[in-house]
């Protein structure tokens, strides 16, 4: 309410503060009355932004394509003036100009987080260790754009005669050049390319630009008269110089303190976290205090403390929700809302000057990053997608934007212009970039990858993923049931797979085994010691090399793949991605695996297994099924230290590289055993071309001779091979039944799509496709089995 107040020079009138809260219906309060108090109009406004924002990307957006950003932006611009805002009415009711300030402050603080956040991620030492054509394209996304419009405004300037308008147009210009590191990981995280081979080129150079940024933009600010220093230019500078000192030496050396205090393995204590909250927060008060941006102080801070785990991964986990997901949606809308289409009548002069130097700004920058990259040999389509990636736009820039038109350094129209430049080119570079790279592409070759295509004796190569300590033990008994040796040496090719949490760049180590681990990365030192104290026991005939990924879980896909290409590998071996009691109670269940599982299946340059890892609920068994409709002679190895290995055989490719693979691993082994039970079509044919039966003539052919005394070609090992005649799915899940029951692992092929009187009336209780129907029933509780399994997919990616 208002209230006089006397004063010796008079008399003025001033506004007491409302109530923050609203009392309630009950204390004789009007349900209207709920929008006069400051805390339940913000709730409702953040309702309000929140609600349509989803809305949008859910029902228009998302099916395109389009980040988060785009209905973000849209939901602040409908609720300005220009549309809806612009309803005196509404704009009484919900975003009065004190409301707006609440909220405004609201989102300033949390941006101020937001940039902690982004700023704790980077890893600054990673800008030395860049490529030389990251570091070029990094250095002439920021230079070429930033000459270029600052010569096209000199040209305007002559010819339309720009002296009457007060836009600080060099600024709009340094602004469009800038390359923002966080926008660019964002998207590119959105894409799932983060860490392709263009994402990573595309990250690197993007650290690089942003850094050269950060550096330009702040001398531009230091030297600009308009900037506002309370103790002077010297004393500003000194101030600068000073605090980034204290967070290189001071601050820092603390951080690694911290983390030496935490236990390997630990959580960061509480009290730590604390207490550099508090110091986030004091330097924003700091900074401010001596006439520099809040932001700077936080920002200089993030950047001081180690990315990664322990504490860069404890703060970011605790930071990123509600930064991601409430902070910026609700800092990106208010920058909406300011955009206003009423400022731009009778400023056609001045749109035309935005528009051309926008323009002119991303186009220097686009020529000049897609010059370097085709110069490079990258080819045409990859590097166009490249230039206009280094093009993105996003929050960083709206942040700017607002901070130049609060310090009337640009026009409400100017204003306008740039956040639409922004909602263009962040519809348009997502749209454009799916269209133009598609990561898979690489994955596709002429040449066969896959184990039924290798000599007997030629060496195989085996790539492992591990995402935890508990994948690696039945991974090794895999490996030793295939006795690798001179005549059959294995290359073993390891590659722990780790989540990308409180850092910013995906990184890809490669451990040289027997030598010293870096501290900085010391996330697989358990795993890769492991295989490399297994290696010393098998000297001969494996060689094991560790390999570390961080990663995203969504694009960790790529990581398989390219390691597989790079290094040549037949085979890929998954683990499954649940775990199941002996009573058939589920222990794990991670999604996350399993859609990476899908998306290998789907792109991998050689044959994939998904290993289902069921030792913990083994149990002794009986002779095996196929061993007793063996010769007597066949029985001797029951008690051998060698798992007992068991084939389903039914007929395609799948299958065949399956048997392949479990006659490579008993071959020339003097303890291993194999049964090979073949499901035969009780009626038909089984589905198969007379092509088709040929091949599985030809390769269960040495199969039957070993089993017959026949010689057996290269298996001189025990060899039990039964046909059975299956009707229909469901004699086949009886059959199964008493298998699954008497061996150590089971070997299937996939047989996606493959259509068989054998497995009719099995997809409709098939919980999980990835391991084809014969996989899924094996690993169903219902079948009471203790027989781990291995899952085998013949590559598909051939041109």
């Amino acid at each position: 309410m208002p209230l006089e107040i006397q004063t010796p020079p008079g008399t003025y009138c001033a506004q007491i503060p409302r109530d923050v809260d609203f009392s309630g219906v009950w204390q004789n309060q009007t349900s209207r009355q709920i929008l006069m108090h400051p805390l339940p109009t913000l709730q409702l406004q953040l309702v309000l932004i929140f609600f349509f924002a989803q809305a949008i990307h859910l029902l228009l957006l998302a099916h395109l394509g389009l980040p988060t950003i785009v209905s973000q932006l849209l939901v602040g611009i409908l609720l300005g003036p220009s549309f809806i805002g612009g309803n005196d009415k509404f704009k009484e009711l919900m975003f009065t100009i004190e409301s707006q300030e609440v909220l405004g402050l609201v989102a300033t603080l949390g941006y101020m987080l937001l940039i902690f956040t982004i700023a704790v991620k980077m890893d600054v030492k990673m800008v030395l260790s860049t490529g030389k054509r990251a570091t070029l394209v990094g250095v002439l996304s920021v230079l070429a754009p930033l000459v270029f419009g600052l010569f096209v405004e000199s040209l305007i300037e002559k010819i339309l005669k720009i002296n009457d308008l007060d836009d600080n147009f060099p600024f709009v210009t340094l602004i469009v050049s800038i390359t923002p590191f966080p926008v660019i990981a964002k998207i590119l995280g959105d894409l799932q390319i983060l860490n392709s081979e263009l994402g990573r080129l595309t990250l690197s150079a993007a650290m690089v630009g942003d850094m050269g940024s950060v550096a330009l933009t702040t001398i531009v600010t230091m030297s600009s008269p308009d900037v506002h220093i309370s103790v002077g230019q010297f004393g500003f500078i000194l101030y600068t110089a000073m605090f980034i000192f204290f967070a290189a030496f001071v601050f820092r050396p603390a951080m690694f303190w911290i983390i030496d205090q935490t236990p390997k393995g630990g959580q960061v204590q509480e009290k730590y976290i604390c207490g550099i909250m508090v110091a986030v927060f004091a330097s924003g008060v700091i900074t401010h205090l001596f006439g520099q941006y809040a932001l700077f102080g936080p920002f200089i801070l993030g950047l001081a403390i180690p990315e990664g785990p322990p504490l860069g991964t404890a703060l970011a986990d605790r930071l990123d929700c509600i930064t991601s997901y409430v902070i910026q949606p609700l800092f990106v809308a208010i920058a909406g809302m300011r955009t206003d289409f009423s400022s731009l009548k009778h400023k056609r002069k001045l749109i035309i000057i935005d528009v051309l130097l926008v323009l002119a700004t991303l186009g220097a920058k686009i020529v000049s990053c897609f010059l370097v990259s085709v110069q490079g040999r990258m080819p045409v389509k990859d590097s166009l997608a490249f230039s206009l990636l280094m093009s993105s736009k996003g929050i960083v820039e709206l942040a700017t934007y607002s901070f130049l038109r609060d310090t009337g350094r640009i026009s409400e129209a100017t204003f306008t212009v740039l956040n639409m430049s922004i909602l263009l080119t962040a519809i348009i570079v997502p749209m454009a970039v799916r269209r133009l790279y598609d990561s898979s592409r690489k994955y596709a070759n002429y040449q066969r990858r896959s184990i039924s295509f290798l000599r007997p004796n030629s060496e195989l190569r085996v790539l492992m993923s591990i995402h935890s300590p508990e994948n690696i033990p039945e991974m090794m008994r895999l490996v030793e049931a295939g006795c690798p040796n001179q005549e059959k040496p294995v290359s073993l090719y390891v590659l722990h797979l780790i989540k990308l949490s409180g850092r910013a760049l995906p990184v890809f180590i490669s451990h040289r085994i027997q030598t010293k681990f870096n501290k900085s990365f010391s996330y697989s030192e358990n795993v890769t010691s492991i295989f490399d104290r297994y290696q010393q026991i098998h000297p001969e005939g494996l060689s094991v090399s560790a390999f570390t990924a961080i990663s995203p879980p969504e694009s960790m896909h790529e990581d398989i793949c390219t390691l597989a290409l790079d290094k040549r590998t037949a085979l890929i071996v998954l683990p499954f991605h649940q775990s199941r009691s002996a009573r058939g109670r589920i222990l794990t269940d991670d999604r996350t695996v399993r859609a990476l599982n899908r998306s290998v299946l789907d792109r991998a340059p050689c044959s994939v297994g998904i290993l289902v890892d069921r030792s913990h609920i083994r149990r002794m068994k009986k002779p095996s099924f196929a061993a007793r409709k063996a010769p007597a002679r066949e029985t001797a190895s029951a008690s051998s230290p060698q798992p007992r290995v068991a084939m389903i055989f039914i007929g395609g490719d799948d299958d065949r590289e399956a048997l392949t693979f479990a006659k490579r691993m008993v071959r020339g082994s003097a303890s291993a055993s194999l049964a090979v039970i073949r499901l035969v079509a009780k009626d038909g044919d089984g589905g198969l071309s007379e092509w088709e039966k040929i091949l599985d003539f030809e390769a269960l052919k040495e199969v039957a001779k070993a089993k017959h005394g026949g010689g057996g070609g290269e298996i001189k090992v025990e060899v039990g091979y039964v046909e059975e005649a299956v009707k229909d799915g469901q004699e086949t899940s009886r059959v199964l039944k008493r298998v699954a029951v008497d061996y150590e692992l089971i070997i299937v092929g996939r047989r996606n799509g493959v259509v068989s009187p054998q497995t009719n009336g099995l997809s409709e209780w098939s919980e999980f496709p990835e391991l084809g129907l014969v996989g899924d029933l094996l690993v169903s509780p219902d079948l009471n089995g203790g027989a781990s399994v291995l899952v085998v997919q013949q590559q598909k990616q051939l041109k």
